[in-house]
């Protein structure tokens, strides 16, 4: 809570980003609203709300970011949330920048101006879903738990490979299918070994709680792992 309540400063446009949970934890945030209908409920339950146009970069100083230390941005529309980024860095170069990506290509021109704290917005609740789907399908929660996580790992460090060339169509499309094939392979390689282990004895054969190369967000609980998160890089 004490580091929170440094935060300075945090741009919402729209409601999809839980700034409440931040502000609940004792950070100090300003708000940036382009829905004139939620100012006054806002207000009213104590929120300090600016009403305005993100990309002014005049409301932004007053709403406090000289002294800021971080700004989220949270903007549905890609093409203005790069714009906000791009005239942030550039009037207040000493800002981090917390972004919120619609996907893929987001995040990479997000990445091209420096923002390193990026999440995409429906990364880690489709994952969750998944997860509940194979559940739903009869697999045993740790088995879809390390499928998700499995799935996970991959795509992020896929997008690794392919941001250096993401502009070069051709490469693009290679790479990405050569994502998919190695995920494929990867798949087949498991349940090869998973049946050897099913058939030698060993009771983690349909998976267990020690997963290696767990993230931490993997391994919580089905309750809060319903409950909307703020982070989607």
């Amino acid at each position: 809570i004490d580091i929170l309540r440094r935060f300075g400063f945090k741009v919402f446009y729209g409601d999809a980003t839980r700034m409440d949970l931040l502000e609940t934890a004792g950070a100090d945030s300003a708000r940036i609203m382009v829905v004139a209908i939620q100012i006054d409920i806002l207000r009213r339950f104590g929120f300090k709300v600016f009403y305005g146009d993100a990309t002014r970069m005049d409301l932004l100083e007053t709403a406090g970011a000289d002294s800021a230390r971080i700004m989220v941005v949270a903007i549905d529309d890609m093409e203005t949330s790069l714009e906000v980024v791009d005239r942030v860095r550039e009037r207040f170069p000493h800002l981090k920048l917390y972004v919120r990506a619609r996907n893929v290509s987001h995040v990479y021109q997000l990445r091209d101006r420096g923002v390193e704290v990026i999440e995409r917005e429906m990364f880690e609740g489709s994952l969750v879903l998944a997860r509940r789907v194979l559940e739903g399908l009869g697999k045993e929660p740790y088995e879809a738990l390390r499928v998700a996580q499995t799935f996970r790992r991959h795509t992020l460090n896929a997008m690794d490979q392919i941001y250096p060339v993401y502009r070069d169509q051709k490469k693009l499309v290679s790479l990405a299918q050569q994502g998919r094939d190695e995920l494929a392979e990867m798949f087949r390689r498991d349940r090869v070994q998973r049946k050897r282990l099913r058939e030698s004895g060993m009771p983690w054969g349909e998976g267990g709680p020690h997963t290696a190369g767990a993230d931490p967000r993997d391994a919580s609980d089905d309750a809060s792992a319903e409950t909307p998160a703020a982070r989607e890089s």
